[in-house]
């Protein structure tokens, strides 16, 4: 039930309490920790995130999904030779055409410009927005993208694609990502950009509905006890008023 509710449209702060009761419920439901430790990376908390990447691998070492993102929070972490290691590995353990197998291009590329590799960089990039612009792309693999790619675009200067990306996601996304664009400090270069204005309030808008979806829930007594102070907390730190 965690899993399906982890996955729902919570933002990253809530999501994270979600995907470790799961894994609190049941250790061996391997994506509720390797979930955990993406969410923590998606908030710009890398080095917490990889413990339970570690500690899901050390049960499954050719879980493909866990490969796979530890393999970006190590480019995140500058342990090139570990992601170059485990994104070969994961690549072999993805059907074609599956989610993952296309979220490889992202971690691909995010090892790419933390290596400086400019032309294989660049051939990646064409692939990811090919595919991130083309109008029967999922809106989940969109949000996934912009959670990945954004930190890693802004690191290396590249602001006109992250900005495209970002208004692509708002345009088709489903995971909100406002809690990651204000409290993300890998972004802070992004939130000094005047463009980024009138993005933020938009995201923010949208943030505010989900947030009163939310509160509804809690009323009618169909929120999870769990999800009560991480709730509160989160919109008393965006200064949300419910």
């Amino acid at each position: 039930m965690y899993g399906f509710l982890g996955c729902a449209p919570l933002g990253n702060t809530l999501a994270l309490p979600v995907w470790l009761k799961a894994r609190e419920l049941d250790p061996l439901y391997l994506y509720g920790g390797a979930n955990a430790g993406f969410v923590l990376s998606c908030m710009g908390r890398s080095s917490e995130g990889v413990s339970y990447l570690d500690e899901v691998l050390n049960i499954e070492p050719n879980f493909g999904a866990g490969m796979l993102w530890k393999s970006v929070l190590c480019c995140d972490m500058n342990r090139l030779e570990e992601a170059a290691a485990l994104l070969v590995k994961a690549q072999g353990q993805f059907a074609t055409g599956s989610m993952n197998s296309r979220s490889v291009l992202y971690a691909q590329y995010a090892l790419a410009l933390e290596k400086r590799d400019s032309p294989r960089a660049d051939a990646l990039l064409k692939q990811i927005m090919t595919r991130l612009e083309d109008p029967r792309t999922f809106s989940w693999e969109i949000d996934f993208g912009a959670c990945t790619l954004l930190p890693f675009l802004v690191r290396h200067g590249q602001m006109d694609v992250a900005f495209q990306i970002l208004k692509r996601n708002l345009e088709e996304g489903y995971f909100p990502l406002y809690d990651a664009l204000i409290f993300d400090p890998r972004l802070e270069p992004l939130r000094r950009e005047g463009r980024f204005k009138p993005i933020l309030e938009k995201s923010r808008q949208d943030f505010e509905a989900l947030m009163k979806v939310l509160e509804q829930a809690r009323g009618n007594g169909e929120f999870p006890s769990f999800l009560e102070s991480p709730f509160a907390n989160l919109n008393k730190r965006l200064g949300i008023k419910l």
